[in-house]
């Protein structure tokens, strides 16, 4: 098995912030060493700088058995997001398709789709893990943190784009994993048009032609599902494309 808590001691986890449940950790390290599936998750809970908290949990039927992704993609239609703080990947699946962490801010993304598009089953807790801190300064989420690190999520959006392209998988888990790169693609499209991320940026419309020359040299057919990236059914990819004009900056 491969988590991300790897080589990782409980005390230490504990303080870190955010930070593991230790008890939850224990229960969780219980359910790999039985676990027959290729891909286990759990739960997480983010905590607030207020100090409010929230999380979701699974149906109780939904859990502790293995699914079959195609069968898991139906029953979830089709989504696949499994954030790094809530999955655990058969480490054979990573050896042999070679999939490591690209050395970049937001490298889970590629890490993750790619594992979990190239997993044969999985298996669902609701074992509460993970301590995910909200609200703070900086974090990779932010606004900030997307403008400061904007062509590592393109760099990884093509990475995706090219796996994609090679992905030999059933077409109802082709399906899915097209559905969650578009959501990158789409978000690419975004950083790079909008003043509120990158779009205002000296070298944006540069990044931007070379990402979209890209999508529509590597993958036509992602190209072509692009046309129906929209806001408020305003197809503005579709637009800018045919116009050059940028409806993003306008707003």
């Amino acid at each position: 098995w491969f988590a991300t808590i790897t080589g990782l001691t409980i005390d230490v986890l504990y303080e870190l912030d955010p930070w593991f449940d230790k008890n939850a950790f224990a229960e969780f390290i219980a359910k790999l060493k039985e676990c027959k599936a290729d891909i286990l998750t759990n739960i997480y809970t983010e905590v607030y700088t207020d100090a409010s908290v929230t999380g979701a949990m699974y149906e109780a039927d939904f859990c502790n058995r293995a699914w079959d992704m195609e069968e898991f993609a139906k029953v979830t239609n089709g989504n696949l997001n499994l954030p790094m703080t809530n999955i655990a990947i058969r480490t054979q699946i990573l050896i042999d398709n070679q999939i490591q962490m690209p050395p970049r801010y937001y490298g889970d993304i590629y890490y993750l789709l790619c594992a979990t598009a190239l997993a044969k089953s999985i298996c669902v807790t609701n074992i509460d893990l993970y301590r995910y801190r909200k609200g703070i300064q900086g974090q990779s989420t932010s606004i900030d943190s997307y403008k400061r690190n904007y062509k590592d999520y393109i760099c990884l959006t093509k990475l995706l784009v090219t796996f994609y392209v090679g992905l030999s998988v059933p077409y109802a888990i082709r399906c899915i994993v097209k559905e969650n790169i578009m959501g990158a693609v789409s978000f690419c499209y975004k950083l790079l048009m909008s003043k509120e991320y990158c779009g205002n940026f000296d070298d944006s419309k540069d990044v931007l032609f070379d990402f979209n020359n890209f999508l529509k040299t590597k993958s036509r057919e992602l190209y072509h599902a692009s046309y129906l990236i929209n806001i408020k059914k305003i197809p503005y990819v579709l637009f800018w494309r045919l116009f050059n004009i940028n409806l993003f900056i306008l707003r």
